[in-house]
């Protein structure tokens, strides 16, 4: 398979939800055919807290000094 641009914004956009999300492309989350895009955009036209599951809980704590 051959790098490209396309495929290089791709993986940058996983690498961040990785960051975001606090879960690997290979969590358990991702089962029975669906992966990290398809979650996402199942999560994100939801409302409220199920929309807030997009968001890793340990990046919503504020951080003490």
């Amino acid at each position: 398979m051959k790098a490209t641009e396309k495929s290089d914004v791709y993986s940058m956009g996983i690498v961040l939800m990785e960051l975001v999300s606090g879960k690997l492309p290979t969590d358990a989350a991702f089962r029975g055919g669906i992966d990290m895009v398809r979650w996402v955009e199942m999560h994100i036209n939801m409302k409220g807290t199920e929309r807030e599951e997009l968001i890793d809980p340990e990046a919503q704590t504020p951080l003490t000094l």
